[in-house]
């Protein structure tokens, strides 16, 4: 149910597997294993990276991520983080204080 109310709260699109009717796709389109992978390739970085992040900061480093992701296959990667950063001003503002606390 917080998976639905978030949803309803953000409007964004929410689609119900059910695991125990062991559902694992949906309409042909939404499918677990894009879940468990994404989660995996987040856990993965900063993992890696980070060595870990206090809850505090996890939304920030979430935005970085949504950023590096869209930009990974531009070629000028600067420019296309400053469109990025122009059009999401909350992002911007998030990794601005996020480069501030690991000091980059």
């Amino acid at each position: 149910m917080s998976y639905k109310g978030f949803a309803i709260d953000k409007k964004l699109e929410h689609h119900l597997l059910r695991a125990d009717l062991k559902q694992r796709v949906k309409d042909k389109i939404y499918h677990i294993q894009h879940v468990n992978a994404t989660h995996k390739r987040v856990k993965k970085w900063i993992d890696e990276r980070f060595w870990g992040v206090s809850t505090k900061y996890l939304q920030q480093f979430l935005n970085r991520y949504r950023i590096k992701e869209s930009i990974k296959n531009h070629k000028n990667k600067i420019q296309e983080l400053a469109k990025k950063s122009i059009v999401d001003r909350n992002v911007y503002d998030s990794i601005g204080k996020l480069m501030k606390i690991i000091k980059l």
